[in-house]
């Protein structure tokens, strides 16, 4: 695997996070990357070190997640959500652009909207969402609450559930369920397979899949529809225009929750913009972030 920047170990509530950065703290505004679900600090891949020829570049393994600790807990968007504004308040402290795809979007929608002061601007890539059962008039919420309760019930059952994930974290079972997500197929090589499959087989994978499945389905956090009208910092949304994992008339229901977010659909692309068309989602990223206000550098070295 290519280098992403400096690797480093980070002490979370008694937890290591792995975390990398790349760029000199002069170039411009610091940019901190939120991967999605599944994911790490590899999916990042094309895009860190190209972003760094013009911007400081963090990102970071969720709890659960790549390099980082697996601890068995109730996990939760707000639980990830504390632990990325803890690790900017701990290595960054300037305003920053956080970059989030799938479910790193909704953390960074979550904690732009809680700390209008970290961020400078903010970019989705095909943004997550859940079912929000609360939101609908009853029966409809009840059902809904129920099928994705019934849902995790199914995938968690002890009988099966051990012998399901094994099947999946196998090589050439795994590249086909990515493959599911992208569009540009030819992005799904050995090394990407490698970064998603490496950490299923750490200690506790097994059980923390599930109850990190359990944050998206069954534990309740804020709706972008909420969130979005509250961000008045710039919001740049990118979305695969072909994504079948979260489609694409989504973003339009996000640029309606938020008129001022400037919406790129990406022709051709699947759920993994930033992985499937680096080169592009770059540029895009470092010419959005020049037009913005400028930000303060620090003096110090």
């Amino acid at each position: 695997m290519v280098a992403l920047g400096i690797p480093g170990e980070w002490t979370w509530q008694g937890w290591p996070i792995h975390y990398t950065k790349a760029g000199e703290d002069r170039r411009g505004l610091p940019i901190l990357l939120i991967h999605g679900f599944g994911a790490s600090v590899g999916h990042w891949r094309r895009n860190i070190l190209a972003l760094a020829e013009e911007h400081p570049v963090y990102a970071l393994d969720l709890l659960g997640f790549g390099n980082s600790a697996k601890p068995i807990l109730n996990y939760t968007i707000d639980l990830w959500v504390n632990q990325v504004r803890d690790f900017w308040q701990a290595l960054i402290r300037r305003p920053v652009i956080l970059v989030g795809h799938s479910v790193g979007g909704l953390v960074s929608l979550e904690l732009a909207a809680r700390d209008r002061e970290l961020t400078a601007g903010l970019c989705l890539i095909s943004c997550a969402d859940g079912p929000h059962p609360e939101e609908l008039p009853a029966p409809l919420g009840w059902l809904v609450q129920g099928l994705c309760e019934g849902l995790v019930a199914v995938l968690a059952c002890p009988l099966t559930y051990p012998a399901l994930f094994n099947w999946i974290r196998q090589k050439e079972v795994l590249r086909l369920w990515i493959q599911n997500v992208y569009r540009r197929t030819e992005a799904v090589d050995d090394e990407l397979v490698t970064i998603f499959q490496q950490p299923a087989y750490d200690a506790n994978a097994q059980q923390v899949f599930i109850e990190a499945l359990k944050a998206i389905l069954t534990r309740r956090f804020t709706s972008p529809r909420l969130l979005l009208p509250t961000i008045h910092k710039p919001i740049l949304l990118l979305w695969g225009q072909e994504d079948p994992a979260v489609p694409s008339f989504l973003a339009d229901k996000f640029k309606e929750w938020q008129p001022r977010l400037t919406l790129v659909k990406l022709p051709g692309i699947g759920h993994c913009a930033h992985d499937e068309l680096p080169t592009w989602v770059n540029t895009l990223l470092k010419e959005w972030i020049a037009s913005l206000p400028l930000c303060p550098v620090p003096s110090h070295p």
